[in-house]
This record gives structure tokens, C-alpha cells and sequence, in this order.
């Protein structure tokens, strides 16, 4: 079973995107807050990582820099309400693997995670 750590501050979206993937097969962990994204990804080295870039304490940006980093090998989408050229460009000058806008829907994100499986 794939796994997922969502990082994302918005609860309501974190709880959707977390019973949606769930019924879709994978393994999913939400947290809230960057503050514990750190160790948890150290502790479960999951597939795929779905990051907002706006939250509290550790920034979404500051995260994707360390996953990349230290494991190089999980793929991290960023889902975020940044929809500005210059956000996507440091995203992925950071090494993103891909940047989604809010709102997106499920499939969207589905369609990401199929499209990095299959370029992995």
C-alpha cells in the first residue's frame, strides 16, 4: 500500500482529502501543522507527500526543502492557494514534482499522483 502524508492547515479540506484517498487504496497520514510533517515523513518515508505552502510554524516551502533534501525519492505535490507564476517557479525550483492550485478537485489530484508514478 502507497503512502501519503498531507500537510494542509485547512481541516475540513485536510479531512476530505484524507477519506477520499483512503477509499482510493492508500495509506494516509494528516497532519495540521508543519511542526510535526518532519518526523513523520522521517518515521513512515511515504510515496508521495501533499503539501500546502501557507502554514503555521514551518512553512510548506522550508518542507519541501528538507524532503527533497533528505529523501530525494518522494514525490511532493503542492496544493496550495498560491497561484502566482513567481509561487509555481520557486515551488519547482525548490524541485517540486507538482503544483496544484486551489480549489482542485479529487481527480485532479489523482491524475498527479498517477502522472508521477508513471515518470518515477
Amino acid at each position: 500500500m502507497e503512502k501519503i502524508v498531507i500537510i494542509e492547515d485547512e481541516k475540513e479540506l485536510l479531512n476530505f482529502l484524507k477519506n477520499s484517498l483512503q477509499k482510493c487504496g492508500f495509506g494516509v497520514v494528516g497532519l495540521d501543522t508543519g511542526e510535526d510533517a518532519l518526523k513523520k515523513i522521517e518515521e513512515i518515508k511515504p510515496e508521495f507527500v501533499i503539501l500546502d505552502i501557507m502554514l503555521p510554524h514551518t512553512g510548506g516551502l522550508e518542507i519541501l526543502n528538507w524532503v527533497k533534501t533528505n529523501y530525494p525519492h518522494i514525490k511532493v505535490i503542492l496544493a496550495t492557494a498560491k497561484d502566482k507564476i513567481e509561487d509555481m517557479k520557486k515551488g519547482y525550483s525548490l524541485s517540486a514534482d507538482y503544483y496544484l492550485t486551489k480549489p482542485y478537485t479529487t481527480s485532479e489530484l489523482l491524475k498527479a499522483i498517477e502522472l508521477l508514478r508513471a515518470i518515477s
